[in-house]
């Protein structure tokens, strides 16, 4: 029966929803185009609603990963990211790329690879936010290669995601996607080119622009690999677009016919919808996490009085504190932190501040931006930057979540000074220290400084609510680092290493027949520069000078051996 038979549309319209309907390419070898818009005109164009309950649903009757994706609706079919190089647990590459189905919403993003040599070739990954709690929900559905038996489903939140998908330091379970901000994706098709105009699979000197940019953030090994993939790109994506009709799972995937013929002509740039446009999709993903953020915030014990300290430093790009309060948060020596991540005339960008703000009280802001432990450091806007503002976003957040502070952050001059009762000496005080001329943010400083003023004083010191934090917050290097290689490496993701044995882990150090000779040697180049990013250990990037004291420490033990 064909796929858009009346019986079968019965069957899945309440799931199923088209965009441009009558200019979408025929997205299944054997409907002839006639077929598809005819059946397309029947069907909603609104965004479906498709939740992981119903997916599962759909799982446990198609029993196999090419019956799922032939049943999905069309807007997920049409909608997607193509990965041609992946550090996840579903491999990629150009001839058979992981695909990210996004479908319009963005909520419920399912996942898979095409080759029966890839891992996680026989498992569907997904993502589901929850808007009522502000979480992102982890699944995974295995197949049975046969496809006669039922799917086997993970369980909410699988344990070996949460290596990759939040930090090895938070405590509890609050895992996201794994997303760069914008603008620069390596390894994704158009992960560079939604940036740039038609030259840039035509000219070297565009190419070689584009990896002069990034020189700053990324070692020479990986500046050519990035710039052997740019020059490959189109051709390979063409390649893959020509084979997907007579594959099993791709031929699902459906594109505009006028967008295909765009991309042939090398028209790359962000004025068409194209369908594979990491830029749309980090603009739509990003404000559930910060939704995801606004919830963490609003969790930490003095959010209370701190709220006002982020309004204000959102708003004013000015930190509004008492100066003793001031010289604790300064202590943190986070300051060259935040002139390295301020891309444009702010003190602070949106992760800077979060830092400033909340990791000084002990809480690891690092898994509460996207990016992939990089820090953004391929970030036009930081590490939470957006193709928009990402300071709007994270304001619609909070202040979807906390009235009082929507409230106070639009308020008139007026308003605040009558209502907070400020006097003409602490307005005098805000405007010599701000030195700017926005009377509001005056204003706006003033009241911020008499809340933390009276936090201060109900506290007596920092100290005494958060002990002696910057030399507390020195951990073992050795242990720290090797806590990230343990979650993988200890955790069936990798292959086995027995970190916590010093015995056993010592005669593994010795073992031959790696790369590099020994598995000692391979680690250590593994964690240096000489490695590109396929090869580099741990796959996120990590602190350089955590890497240089294990590798200084490796190599002290490989000459005693």
């Amino acid at each position: 029966m064909k796929l858009f038979s009346s019986a079968c549309l019965i069957l899945i319209s309440f799931l199923l929803s088209v965009t441009g309907s009558a200019e979408i390419l025929n997205p299944v070898a054997g409907y002839t185009d006639n077929e598809f818009k005819s059946a397309a005109k029947e069907l909603s164009v609104k965004p479906t609603e498709l939740n992981f309950s119903q997916l599962l649903e759909i799982s446990n009757r198609e029993k196999t990963i090419e019956g799922v994706l032939a049943a999905l609706p069309i807007d997920y079919r049409s909608k997607y990211i193509l990965v041609y190089r992946s550090q996840s647990l579903q491999a990629a590459s150009f001839e058979y790329p992981r695909v990210i189905m996004t479908g319009l919403r963005r909520d419920l993003l399912i996942t898979f690879n095409g080759s029966s040599g890839q891992k996680g070739v026989s498992s569907l990954e997904v993502i589901e936010f929850n808007p009522k709690n502000n979480r992102f929900d982890f699944h995974e559905i295995n197949f049975d290669k046969s496809g006669k038996k039922l799917p086997t489903y993970s369980g909410l939140n699988p344990v070996k995601c949460m290596a990759c998908h939040q930090s090895p330091s938070r405590k509890d379970i609050d895992m996201r996607p794994n997303w760069e901000p914008y603008n620069s994706w390596p390894g994704i098709f158009t992960g560079v080119a939604s940036l740039v105009e038609a030259d840039y699979y035509n000219s070297e000197g565009a190419q070689n622009l584009i990896v002069q940019r990034h020189s700053r953030v990324m070692s020479e090994s990986d500046q050519e690999l990035m710039l052997t993939e740019i020059r490959q790109e189109k051709e390979r994506f063409l390649e893959f677009w020509a084979r997907r009709n007579d594959h099993p799972r791709y031929r699902s995937l459906i594109i505009k016919p006028e967008v295909l013929e765009r991309f042939q002509n090398l028209e790359i740039g962000r004025k068409y919808d194209n369908p594979i446009d990491p830029v749309a999709f980090t603009n739509e993903l990003a404000p559930m996490n910060f939704s995801r953020v606004a919830r963490i915030i609003s969790e930490t014990p003095y959010y209370e009085v701190y709220k006002y300290v982020l309004a204000t430093g959102i708003r004013c790009d000015y930190i509004s504190m008492p100066e003793d309060l001031k010289s604790w948060h300064n202590s943190a020596q986070l300051g060259a932190e935040i002139s390295k991540e301020s891309g444009d005339s702010r003190q602070f960008q949106v992760g800077a501040l979060l830092r400033y703000i909340f990791e000084p009280q002990g809480f690891d802001t690092s898994d509460w931006s996207m990016d992939f432990r990089t820090r953004g450091k391929f970030a036009f806007r930081g590490r939470f930057g957006t193709p928009s503002s990402p300071f709007r976003q994270l304001e619609d957040a909070l202040f979807a979540q906390d009235k009082s502070l929507r409230d106070f952050y639009y308020q008139t001059t007026e308003e605040l000074i009558n209502k907070n009762k400020l006097t003409p000496s602490e307005l005098q005080r805000a405007r010599y220290f701000y030195k700017g001329r926005d009377e509001n943010c005056v204003a706006r400083i003033a009241a911020t400084n008499r809340i933390m003023n009276q936090f201060l004083e109900s506290i007596e010191s920092p100290e005494l609510v958060w002990g002696e934090r910057v030399d507390d917050r020195q951990v073992n290097i050795q242990s720290e680092l090797f806590s990230s290689c343990v979650a993988c490496h200890e955790g069936g993701l990798a292959p086995k290493i027995n970190f916590g044995d010093p015995a056993v882990f010592g005669e593994q150090l010795k073992r031959q027949g790696y790369s590099r000779g020994r598995l000692i040697d391979e680690m250590i180049f593994r964690l240096s520069d000489d490695a590109n990013s396929i090869e580099r250990m741990p796959p996120f990037d990590f602190s350089r000078e955590l890497k240089l004291e294990l590798i200084r420490y490796l190599e002290s033990y490989r000459d005693s051996i």
